[in-house]
Parts: C-alpha cells; sequence; structure tokens
C-alpha cells in the first residue's frame, strides 16, 4: 500500500479546485433552465393577450361585413328578414368561429368569442356588440367583455345590384 504524504493532499486541493468550476457551471446551468421556464411563461402569456386583442380588433370587420352581405341579400331578393339582430348575431358568431379555427390550427391556442348581443347604439349610426372573449393556453388564460360600438357610416357594397344607362 502506498502511504499518504505531503503531496497527497496538495492532490486534494488540486482536485477540489478542479471540480469547483464544474459545480459553478452546474449552478449556472440550473438557473438558466429556471430563466428560460419563466421566458416560456411569459412568451405564452403574451400569445394569450395578443390573440385576444386579434379577435377583438376583427370583431368590428366581421360585423362590417355580415351586415354588408345581410343588406345586400335584402336588396337583391326583396324580403325582409325577420329579427335581424338574432340573425347578425350568429352569423357573426358563425364568421368569428370559422376565424378562432384558423387561429387555433395555427397556434394551438384555445380561443372562445361569444356575441351576446347587437343592438342600437346611443348614436344613430352605429350599433352596439357585446361579447366575451376567453383566450386559454397550457395553465394561462385571459378573460374579458367587451362592449364595442361599430359605425355603419360607409358600408359599400361588395357587388352592384344594378346598372344605369344613359
Amino acid at each position: 500500500m502506498v502511504k499518504m504524504d505531503n503531496k497527497g493532499y496538495i492532490m486534494g486541493g488540486l482536485a477540489f479546485l478542479l471540480i469547483l468550476p464544474s459545480i459553478i457551471l452546474l449552478i449556472l446551468l440550473i438557473n438558466m433552465l429556471n430563466l428560460d421556464d419563466s421566458t416560456n411563461i411569459k412568451m405564452a402569456a403574451d400569445n394569450v393577450f395578443y390573440v385576444s386583442g386579434d379577435i377583438e380588433r376583427n370583431i368590428p370587420v366581421l360585423t362590417q361585413q355580415t351586415i354588408k352581405e345581410t343588406t345586400e341579400n335584402i336588396v337583391q331578393t326583396g324580403y325582409p328578414i325577420l329579427n335581424s339582430r338574432i340573425i347578425i348575431r350568429n352569423s357573426i358568431n358563425t364568421k368569428i368561429n370559422d376565424l378562432i379555427s384558423k387561429y387555433h390550427n395555427n397556434t394551438g391556442v384555445n380561443i372562445e368569442c361569444n356575441i351576446y348581443s347587437v343592438d342600437s347604439s346611443f348614436d344613430p349610426f352605429e350599433i352596439e356588440i357585446n361579447s366575451t372573449i376567453l383566450v386559454r393556453k397550457d395553465n394561462i388564460s385571459y378573460n374579458r367583455n367587451i362592449t364595442q360600438h361599430i359605425p355603419i357610416i360607409g358600408l359599400k357594397s361588395i357587388k352592384s345590384s344594378s346598372k344605369e344607362t344613359y
């Protein structure tokens, strides 16, 4: 057997000095992994917030498209619609659901948007849309009740229903 002398103790100290950087690197790696998790959570929260904002910005556009299509249908057929608020609300919900399915396929975010009412606004040239948007991804969710006043001035026909000749 080999006896331990002063040289052995020096080697033990060098071994400790060689192990110390690896311990420091391990601690840094653990901190980076924790930082990565918090970054992922922040990115998911931002994604949920921006998707809800996108849906909110699309409601007026889809509402105006629905009103254009509905009025063109009335002009072309000559038949009035009964209970236009429900018909327009259902049509907007259908368009929103189509948009939501595209978002879900592209981003994996679960979205629920319900248009609860289409009503007249305090301004006679606007309509009021009341809706709820719920966006969820992983453990993060964002819920918002929205009332929007959408102008109906300036809606242009998609197709010309008659031609004038001189």
